[in-house]
């Protein structure tokens, strides 16, 4: 902990010091005479016409000025040697030495190319017409787009290639993101992200505190959204061997990197940012109300003959009268939802001077949860630093300080009475009102028990909001200092160090206040304080021969992570009062518990870039990385990548056809690893275990595990073709990747002989292939001074499949549930010739309409029980295994062996398409998303679509049942001997609960004004509304179908089971310029 504090004084101390002193030596600059005036107009090279904003500078100092509405400006400058730099976005740069004229008229030109882009690549940039691997940028404008608590939400539809899925839609809730497919079973699949130089794994699980309660299964919270995505300036992807090459053992997931706004030189500039909007649930889900539930106890009676044939109608559960006039009508649902505010106000300064620029900003964002009681607040600053001390030697910093709280409420969940708030809104009864009115207390399933009807157990949603109290706290500071060293001309040297501290604190009570049974009340406090440090020292050799051009990077660099946790818990409090802050008021043994992780890794690297004649381009990486995670025979390990590409635009006989403005074609192989797998796989494992020895309680530790010298990293090699085409001057781009990946040695558990002691250990086998096509095409429709529109689209295929598993044919998914028996437990496997996380389980083929369909089905179901009409229909794949392990055909029976492979959450294919038009002072920006073909494992419909009415159903179960009435109907009639839960093959999960995840959706829309320069102070602004999730188009009968219960699991995917809906959101909002 004296550590952290200290380094933490240390990383704020830092920028003040050294903005002190640098701002010392602005002070001197100040002082020189202004002493010649200079005016001119500015206007555009596409129309003539005067362009308002531009940005004017005299170059070296912060003195400057903008046009004003007429394109006007007038500047008073040091000398005749001043040279103004003229700057406005989308147009060409202007640099103009004054001389002895007093008037000066610009015309600036579009800039439409990207060949002289930069583009941040790991250690360094390069201009885009450099390169040779598989980029995806993501501009600052696209970045501001929409509502976005987390950075990697920036990305969603944004770029080829990458899919994030919003795991959880709760505030501040889990992402989980996918470059080019998964790669991994069992290790991580997370890309690496690094900010401002500071690698970063993005795992909510390993900072994720403990506690909770009733068997919980929840997405953990995001990391990353402790850190202000406003604060990005830039976004870069690197997606194939030879960009992450260079991030050797961790580049296998692709690495987003991340830059930060900094300072530019000239006058100092504040801008303030604000936006307030509303958010309401998405959709909701349709079931019975009171009347429907009645009805539907009432058939279910008659069914079981609970109701003999000819009896009074007043016999039944609930009579008409009751069914016409309920006493209460609750939608549970309602009770929980509600619309709820989000709002972000930001304030930044930015400026400096050649020796001294500063970007600082802070930030306060806020967004309650459409569910009650959930939400999730950030505050954070900051600032960043460059300095030029002398001519050989330029210091900066990076630093983010925050706090963010989030305050959640219990979704996910395991069913049942272990149901989450989410989950039991939708199937606690309708009959039964908040409060019971004759105790006052929350109402409970036994105050409908009536003469018939005897419901499930399940919880009061309203309870679980109401008397739930589980918040997050997190304090995170991410920051490095450098300094850059130009030891020879083309050679230059980099230190960083750098820090990336962040405590976590889960304070969980539920309360037994108001319950019916007066159940124990419970407490935890779980904490996680994670430390990371980076010390990395870079040089950078450039030159330039003739038509030969080489860049050189050596790379030297050490990190080290150390994580700790620590778990307190305890039951049966006396009051309400304390909660978690008086822990030791609990009368029950307390749950103790702490522990420790930490891990190193070391690293030597070199990349050439070689270019010949601005034609001939290529790239060679080379990494070798030293990691504890691994075996001792195995900790080292070599990762090289080459890459190839052609300027063909630049070949004479290629512009004698005058169709590309640009073409160039790359070609890169290489092998990267994954180190994700955990720090300790590689050593034994002792569990300690308490015996009573002499009636003495003692410890004891026993082997659980045996040592794997030999474990190795996840490689993964890959080798990518593609070309990035020009036309019209770069009006319109188009680029196109073609790839494939393998990644070996997964990390999985082998069968060893049982003389061992053990059945199994860890190691290397099996192996998974990914293969894709990218597409992005872009361009400026319109593009004349009063109207501009700009449309961009992104289209991604990827085939992932498992090609070996050492032996095994197939690896169950883990637990989705624990209330619903073993094979209700898992709906994912991991099969050899199939995609990751496919759904296993039986075909549901409709119902039994008829004796006549019966006899021709001619089946038996488990343990020989024969279908009658109404039940439900499966189909009869397989038989039992034949001597060598191979189902045979079918064989009449419907039971285990005729499980099969029901759904794939992997998508066919995802898109996105961004669009902005501006028509004079006005612009709409739209963008909108599609993921097409991935299934969704709804296991809510497990009790949506039950047998009996024993809780609340869907409508469409109900009034979808067989009945004699209904004999073309979907499902089976209530209470059948074979449904779609009660004696199914296998007692698992079924086809009914997979359904089509495919949508198209309106991810952000915004209507802009953009303000007027109208004087020397104020710089430029914008108001605007705007939207998020506003269309969705889907079949899907959830809440949302981009979900995942189990967060950034590799195998579990594509599960909704009591998962927070998704929020719409209408926002109005401005930012301006001084």
């Amino acid at each position: 902990m004296k550590r952290i504090i200290t380094t933490i004084f240390a990383s704020m101390l830092f920028p003040l010091l050294f903005g002190s002193f640098l701002f010392a030596e602005n002070d001197t600059n100040k002082n020189s005479s202004l002493q010649f005036s200079v005016s001119g107009i500015v206007v555009s090279g596409e129309d003539n016409e005067p362009m308002p904003g531009v940005n004017i500078t005299e170059k070296g100092t912060s003195n400057g000025t903008v046009t004003d509405i007429d394109g006007r400006f007038s500047l008073t400058v040091a000398n005749q040697s001043s040279v103004l730099v003229f700057s406005f976005i989308g147009f060409e740069k202007q640099e103009i030495q004054v001389g002895t004229r007093a008037t000066i008229n610009v015309t600036l030109n579009p800039d439409l190319s990207q060949l002289n882009e930069v583009v941040v690549v790991g250690y360094g940039t390069v201009n885009r017409s450099d390169l040779t691997g598989s980029v995806s940028s993501i501009s600052e404008k696209d970045l501001q787009l929409g509502v976005n608590a987390s950075l990697d939400q920036m990305m969603q539809g944004r770029a080829p290639g990458v899919q994030v899925i919003q795991a959880s839609s709760a505030p501040g809730g889990g992402v989980a993101v996918r470059i080019r497919g998964g790669n991994s079973i069992s290790g991580g699949n997370e890309p690496l992200y690094v900010i401002d130089g500071f690698p970063i794994y993005n795992s909510g699980n390993e900072v994720n505190p403990g506690g909770g309660q009733f068997n919980e299964f929840r997405v953990a919270p995001n990391p990353l959204a402790s850190i202000n995505p406003n604060d990005i300036e830039s976004m870069e992807i690197l997606k194939d061997a030879s960009a992450t090459a260079i991030y050797g053992s961790r580049g296998a997931n692709g690495v987003v990197i991340i830059t930060t706004k900094r300072g530019k030189a000239g006058k100092g500039e504040v801008s303030f940012d604000v936006y307030r909007g509303i958010q309401t649930v998405d959709r909701k889900i349709d079931v019975l109300d009171a009347p429907g539930f009645m009805r539907g106890v009432n058939e279910s009676a008659a069914i079981q003959n609970r109701v003999p044939a000819g009896e009074s109608v007043g016999s039944w559960p609930f009579s008409q009268e009751e069914i016409n006039n309920p006493e209460y009508n609750t939608n549970w649902q309602d009770e929980i939802f509600r619309s709820a505010p989000v709002s972000n106000y930001q304030i930044g300064f930015n400026g400096g001077t050649e020796n001294m620029v500063y970007a600082i900003s802070a930030n306060y964002f806020s967004q309650d949860g459409v569910i009650r009681e959930s939400g999730f607040d950030r505050y954070s600053m900051r600032v960043n630093l460059d300095g030029k001390v002398n001519n050989w030697l330029k210091i900066g910093n990076s630093l983010t300080l925050s706090r963010s709280i989030n305050n959640q409420i219990f979704d996910g969940g395991s069913g049942n009475a272990n149901a989450s708030a989410v989950h039991a809104s939708l199937n606690y009864l309708p009959i039964l009102p908040v409060f019971n009115s004759q105790t006052g207390l929350y109402s409970q399933r036994a105050d409908a028990n009536r003469a018939g009807f005897s419901p499930f157990d399940r919880r009061n949603p309203v309870q679980l909001i109401n008397e739930t109290t589980d918040n997050t706290i997190a304090d995170r500071v991410l920051g490095n200092i450098f300094a850059d060293a130009t030891i020879a001309k083309g050679l230059t040297y980099r230190i960083l160090l750098g820090i990336d501290s962040e405590a976590r604190r889960r304070n969980f009570y539920f309360s037994n206040n108001l319950d019916p049974l007066n159940r124990a009340s419970n407490t935890s406090i779980g904490t996680v304080n994670a430390f990371t440090w980076l010390n990395t020292h870079q040089l950078n050799y450039e030159m330039q021969v003739g038509k030969h051009r080489l860049n050189l990077t050596g790379v030297y660099e050490i990190q080290r992570r150390a994580v700790d946790r620590t778990f307190m818990g305890r039951s049966q409090f006396d009051n309400n009062v304390t909660k978690f802050y008086s822990i030791q008021a609990g009368n029950d043994v307390p749950g103790v518990s702490s522990g420790r992780n930490e891990w190193s890794l070391a690293s030597y690297m070199l990349r050439a870039n070689y270019v010949f004649n601005n034609k001939y381009l290529m790239t060679v990486t080379a990494r070798a990385d030293g990691s504890s995670k691994f075996g001792s025979d195995n900790r080292w390990a070599f990762f090289p990548s080459v890459a190839f590409a052609w300027r063909a635009s630049e070949e004479q006989f290629i512009q004698n056809l005058n169709v590309f403005s640009d073409l160039k074609v790359r070609a890169s192989a290489g092998q990267i690893g994954n180190q994700e797998i955990g720090s300790y796989n590689s050593l034994p494992n002792f569990a300690l275990q308490k015996y009573s020895f002499g009636g003495v309680p003692v410890n004891a530790y026993s082997m659980t595990r045996l040592a794997n010298p030999g474990l190795r990293w996840e490689t993964t090699t890959q080798a990518d073709l593609g070309a990035d085409m020009g036309f019209f001057n770069d009006r319109v781009t188009f680029s196109v990747d073609l790839y494939y990946k393998r990644t070996t040695d997964l990390l999985m558990n082998f069968e060893i002989p049982i003389e061992s002691g053990f059945g199994s250990v860890l190691g290397n086998i099996g192996s998974v292939e990914n293969k894709g096509l990218e597409l992005a095409l872009g361009g400026h429709i319109v593009n004349s001074r009063r109207i501009k529109w700009y449309s961009d689209i992104n289209y991604s295929i990827n085939r992932n499949m498992v090609l070996d598993l050492g032996g095994t044919e197939q690896i169950r998914g883990p637990r989705i549930s624990y209330d619903y028996g073993s094979a209700f437990a898992s709906g994912s496997y991991v099969r050899v010739g199939q995609p990751l996380g496919v759904f296993w389980g039986a075909i549901y083929d409709g119902v039994y309409q008829n004796q006549e369909q019966i006899d021709a089905h001619g089946v038996t179901y488990n343990n020989g029980i024969v279908p009658t009409i109404g039940s439900g229909r499966y189909r009869d794949v397989a038989g039992p295994p034949d001597e060598n392990g191979n189902l045979t055909g079918p064989d009449g029976i419907v039971d285990q062996n005729d499980l099969t492979v029901i759904g794939d959450p992997n998508p066919d294919f995802i898109f996105g398409w961004t669009n902005r038009i501006s028509i004079g002072n006005f612009e709409l920006t739209t963008l909108l998303q599609g993921v097409i073909g991935g299934d969704v494992l709804n296991v809510n419909k497990r009790d949506l679509y039950g047998d009996a009415v024993a809780f609340n159903l869907s409508t469409d179960r109900l009034e979808n049942a067989w009945r004699e009435s209904n004999p073309n109907a979907i499902y089976p009639m209530l209470h059948p001997t074979i449904g779609l839960v009660n004696n199914t093959p296998g007692g698992g999960i079924s086809s009914i609960f997979v359904e089509d995840g495919s949508f198209v959706r309106l991810r952000n829309i915004m209507l802009a004004y953009n303000l007027p320069v109208t004087s020397k102070i104020f710089k430029g602004g914008q108001v605007y509304v705007s939207g998020q999730n506003i269309l969705t188009f889907t079949r899907y009968s959830g809440f949302n179908p981009e979900v995942n219960q189990a967060g950034q699991n590799n195998i579990n995917q594509g599960i909704d089971f009591g998962s927070y809906p998704m929020a719409r959101t209408y926002m109005i909002g401005m930012n301006l310029r001084f």
